[in-house]
């Protein structure tokens, strides 16, 4: 019999548990292998190498998808020292914890899949080679653990904190935040945290009053897409009169090396990163759109679109709103760009 013959360019994805029946915390492995003869270079972003900082997973229970619970971070652009070179036969894996992202207190027959569109390769000198990518599914048990025991999300334990923030009489201007460990620089905080109000009770009013502005952050108007980007700015709004935010700076669990701020849905508590005081104060690119991006997260229940593995900036959200509106009046960026354009 002949040999099956190895395409040139071919990595495997693989997701594995050493446990097939998992107690409480629930970690897995997610190992990138370059099958190829050549050396490849793989983005780890948006893939579980950095953690769980994005929907990177297809996680189901019992058939069923589990929705991502986790957290999602503003980050900076992509750059080239994110990139990882793999030789032939030569591995990458990190160990996550899949309950920290992925609701698994019920337990039961658990399945996991990469999202391949999250993957960026390159070969070196070959741009336009196609890639194969094999991503079998990994499968195995998860033991179900009482109420009085419980295996919480990020976002779950975020949600819990965030009822303890919550203000019985609500105000007409943004509550003042908690802030811990800016250094001395709470005040920085304060007024972006003001700004950022401002600019969303801006675009909300500005939702009619300016529709050119509208169709270049998301797209064609309709009355469904109308409500939802209204809806979005209306509950920052709402949150941030009714709920003290906290601002937790420097936060070595939710921070990367390229991380500007992160939160969760439904969450209190924002995460400010090193990369944040390197921001301007305000206009594009700045500590207000930072806080505007995460709040739409926190309050508005929006999520991240990135390109190819990595792309950011306002002309590719512009594009987007052209292309997929419905994408648009869902993702985080198209929010942040317009309330501070």
């Amino acid at each position: 019999m002949a040999k099956k013959r190895i395409t040139p360019h071919s990595v495997r994805v693989r997701i594995y548990s050493v446990h097939q029946y998992a107690t409480r915390s629930v970690r897995v492995f997610f190992e990138i292998t370059n099958k190829g003869k050549v050396p490849i270079r793989v983005a780890k972003r948006y893939t579980p190498l950095e953690g769980l900082l994005h929907d990177s997973l297809i996680v189901k229970r019992n058939g069923k998808v589990i929705e991502y619970d986790g957290l999602h971070a503003k980050r900076l652009a992509a750059s080239p020292a994110e990139m990882l070179e793999l030789k032939p036969d030569q591995s990458k894996s990190a160990e996550v914890d899949l309950s920290q992202g992925y609701s698994l207190q019920k337990g039961g027959n658990i399945t996991v899949a990469f999202k391949r569109k999250n993957l960026k390769i390159e070969v070196p000198g070959a741009s336009n080679t196609p890639i194969k990518v094999s991503t079998p599914v990994a499968k195995f048990r998860v033991a179900p653990l009482p109420k009085a025991s419980p295996r919480l999300t990020i976002g779950e334990r975020d949600r819990q904190m965030a009822q303890i923030a919550l203000e019985t009489n609500p105000t007409e201007v943004p509550l003042l935040p908690i802030i811990e460990g800016s250094n001395g620089r709470d005040q920085i905080i304060i007024d972006a945290h003001r700004a950022c109000f401002e600019n969303c009770d801006n675009a909300n009013v500005n939702i009619n009053a300016n529709p050119e502005r509208y169709a270049t952050w998301f797209g064609e108007r309709t009355g469904d897409r109308v409500d939802q980007v209204r809806g979005v700015y209306q509950d920052i709004l709402s949150r941030m009169r009714g709920i003290r935010f906290t601002y937790k700076c420097n936060s070595d669990d939710q921070c990367g090396g390229d991380v500007i701020a992160s939160t969760s849905k439904g969450s209190s508590t924002i995460y400010l990163c090193a990369q944040f005081w390197n921001l301007d104060p305000s206009g594009s690119e700045s500590q207000v759109g930072c806080l505007v991006h995460e709040h739409s997260h926190a309050s508005g229940g929006t999520i991240d679109i990135p390109k190819d593995g990595g792309g950011l900036g306002p002309q590719y959200y512009r594009d987007l709103a052209s292309e997929n509106p419905n994408q648009a009046v869902s993702c985080a960026y198209n929010f942040e760009y317009y309330a501070v354009s």
